[in-house]
C-alpha cells in the first residue's frame, strides 16, 4: 500500500500561466513546500527541516531569477517588472528570515513550520494568480507578435481593473501577514529563551538558597553546641564560686570552733587526769566518768573533722577509697547512743 501523499498547495490548471518554463518552476516549487509540509508533519529533526528549507530558498532564487531574466529580455511593462521585483525579494527576505528562526530550535513544527506553510501557500497562489498571470499573458502577447502597447493592453484586460486592485491588496495583505507572523514567531522564539534563562536563574538562586539554608542549619547546630558548653562552663563557674564561698565559710567556721574544742579538750584531759590519779572514788562512778570523758573526746574530734571536711569538699579533692573497719563505726555508734539508750532502760549487745 503507498504513502498518502501529503499536499499543503494543490496544483490546478487554473495555476498555469501559459509560459512553459515558468509553469514548470512553479511546480517544482509547489513540491518542495508539499515536502515541506510532510516532514513537519512526521515530526523530523532540524536538519531535515533545515535541509528542504534551504533548497526552497534557493530554488526561490533561481525561479526569481529566470522571471526577471525573461521580464527584462522581453521588455516587459515597466510598472510591472517594477512591482514584480519587489514581490520577488520580499518573498526571499521572508524565506530566509524563516531559515535563521528554524536554525535556533524551539518548537518548530507548532511556531515555525505550520505558519511558515500558510504563508507559502497563500503567497505562491495570489503571486501566481496575480503578477505571474498576467506577466504570462503579456510574454504570450508578445510571443504572437504584438506590439508592447498592445500587449499591456490584452494582459491589462485580461485581468480586470477590480482584479488588479484585488490582487494588489491581497499581496499586500500577505506580504504584511507574512512580516507579522514572522515577527510573531522570532518574538516567541526570543521569549522561550528568556523563559529558559528565567527558570535557569530561578534554578540557580534555589539552589543557592538552599545551600544557604544548609549552612545557616550547620551554623545553628554549631551555635546551639556552643551554647551547651558555655551554659555548662557557667554551671561549673557557678559550682566553682559556690564551692570557694563554702571553702571561706568553713575556714571561718574552722577558725572559730578549733579554739573552743581544743579547750575543751584540755578540760576533759584534767579531768581524766584527777578521776585517775586523783583521789579514790566510787569504782563504778569512775568508770562512767572515764567512759564520759571518752566520749567527749571522740565527739570534740569529730566536731573538728566536720570543718575540715567542709574544706576538703571545696577544693574538690578526689574521693580516696579505702577499707573501713565496721566493727570500729559500729562500736562508736553504740558508744555515741548508748547512754541516752541506758537512760531510757535499753542495752545493746554487740556479737562482732
Amino acid at each position: 500500500m503507498s504513502e498518502e501523499r501529503f499536499e499543503a498547495f494543490s496544483w490546478d490548471n487554473k495555476f498555469n500561466t501559459g509560459v512553459a518554463v515558468v509553469d514548470e518552476q512553479h511546480h517544482r516549487l509547489v513540491d518542495l513546500i508539499n515536502q515541506l509540509g510532510a516532514i513537519s508533519a512526521k515530526q523530523s529533526t532540524l536538519d531535515e527541516l533545515g535541509g528542504i528549507l534551504t533548497e526552497l530558498a534557493n530554488y526561490t532564487v533561481y525561479h526569481f531569477k529566470t522571471e526577471e531574466d525573461l521580464m527584462k529580455q522581453l521588455k516587459i511593462d515597466a510598472a510591472h517588472q517594477l512591482a514584480h521585483l519587489k514581490a520577488h525579494k520580499h518573498f526571499t527576505e521572508q524565506v530566509g528570515v524563516a531559515a535563521k528562526i528554524l536554525m535556533g530550535g524551539g518548537d518548530v513544527n507548532n511556531q515555525i513550520v505550520v505558519p511558515l506553510l500558510k504563508y507559502l501557500t497563500n503567497w505562491l497562489v495570489q503571486h501566481i494568480l496575480g503578477a505571474d498571470t498576467r506577466m504570462g499573458k503579456e510574454i504570450l502577447a508578445l510571443e504572437a507578435g504584438d506590439s508592447h502597447e498592445d500587449a499591456v493592453k490584452k494582459a491589462n484586460e485580461f485581468m480586470t481593473q477590480s482584479a488588479n486592485v484585488l490582487m494588489d491588496a491581497l499581496n499586500e495583505m500577505y506580504g504584511k501577514l507574512g512580516d507579522k507572523t514572522l515577527e510573531v514567531i522570532q518574538k516567541n522564539q526570543d521569549l522561550e529563551a528568556l523563559n529558559a534563562e528565567l527558570e535557569a536563574r530561578v534554578q540557580r538562586r534555589t539552589a543557592t538558597i538552599e545551600q544557604a539554608n544548609h549552612q545557616l542549619q550547620a551554623n545553628n547546630e554549631e551555635l546551639k553546641q556552643l551554647n551547651e558548653k558555655l551554659e555548662s562552663a557557667h554551671t561549673q563557674l557557678l559550682q566553682s564560686e559556690k564551692m570557694a564561698s563554702i571553702g571561706q565559710l568553713a575556714a571561718g567556721v574552722a577558725h572559730e570552733i578549733n579554739n573552743p574544742l581544743a579547750i575543751i579538750l584540755t578540760e576533759k584531759q584534767i579531768l581524766l587526769d584527777m578521776a585517775t590519779y586523783g583521789p579514790s572514788l566510787d569504782e563504778d562512778f569512775q568508770n562512767s566518768l572515764q567512759e564520759s570523758l571518752t566520749q567527749i573526746d571522740t565527739q570534740v574530734k569529730r566536731c573538728k573533722r566536720i570543718p575540715h571536711n567542709l574544706l576538703r569538699f571545696s577544693r574538690r579533692t578526689r574521693s580516696i577509697i579505702e577499707k573501713v573497719d565496721l566493727n570500729a563505726f559500729l562500736k562508736e555508734v553504740v558508744e555515741l547512743m548508748e547512754r541516752e539508750a541506758r537512760s531510757g532502760g535499753i542495752r545493746f549487745v554487740l556479737e562482732l
